[in-house]
């Protein structure tokens, strides 16, 4: 979780549905059907130990092998929002920048995916992602480093104030969060997770990650009022 997982990405990316699965078998299930099973001088107790514990390893090392596998590791900017892309999700030999082949396994790279400036290439990509392909975060080919495109990105950050109005309860964990973290001045954007979004917090100063605030970044007192005329 520390490492693989730091937040806000493992609220992103809904790494509880794999956790959970370590957690009822490894913690709960093995002990309970050992405490069913368990009788002294039991005959053929030794192999029906054997057996929960093989269960439980085969399930810890499939739980493990999937969460390292499906760890974030790029933090995609794409138009107006980051995306959480791990290492199955794309094809690492079309990076044409070697400083951004990720070996850090303990956090995400931080990459700028510029959609295509030649028209005849841009009108290819546009077509292939309405007929269902990989949208611009997930097409390696399109990474530039971040460093050179921080201006552009931060340029593109949300009105936090905005949300602040939804609700009281986006007041207080927007506010708590500014307050022990961002003091020195923060750009937020739409972090796109597998599971949920979340409002993501990239320090001013120097562009590294500072946290997220599980808020719906999408979601401002004018959406709301957008949605509750159109009920109307």
């Amino acid at each position: 979780l520390s490492q693989w997982y730091p937040e806000p990405f493992f609220t992103a990316d809904g790494g509880w549905s794999v956790f959970r699965m370590i957690i009822v078998v490894d913690l709960i299930l093995g002990p309970f059907l050992t405490l069913i099973i368990f009788k002294p001088g039991k005959k053929g107790l030794k192999f029906d130990l054997s057996a929960i514990a093989t269960v439980q390893v085969a399930a810890l090392l499939y739980g493990g092998v999937v969460l390292y596998q499906e760890r974030p590791a790029y933090l995609a900017f794409s138009v107006d929002r980051f995306a959480l892309v791990s290492q199955n999700d794309i094809d690492t030999s079309k990076i044409k920048y070697s400083s951004l082949l990720n070996k850090n396994v303990e956090k995400p790279q931080l990459v700028y995916a510029r959609l295509p400036e030649d028209l005849e290439e841009h009108q290819k990509f546009m077509k292939e992602v309405f007929a269902g392909g990989p949208d611009l975060e997930f097409r390696p080919e399109y990474y530039e480093p971040f460093a050179d495109n921080f201006q552009t990105v931060m340029a593109k950050s949300v009105d936090v104030d905005l949300l602040k109005t939804v609700s009281e309860e986006n007041r207080q964990k927007i506010d708590s969060f500014l307050e022990n973290h961002c003091s020195e001045g923060c750009g937020y954007f739409p972090l796109v997770g597998k599971k949920n979004d979340v409002l993501l917090a990239i320090d001013k100063r120097n562009g590294k990650v500072v946290g997220g605030i599980d808020v719906d970044p999408w979601k401002t007192e004018k959406t709301l009022k957008t949605v509750t005329n159109n009920k109307k």
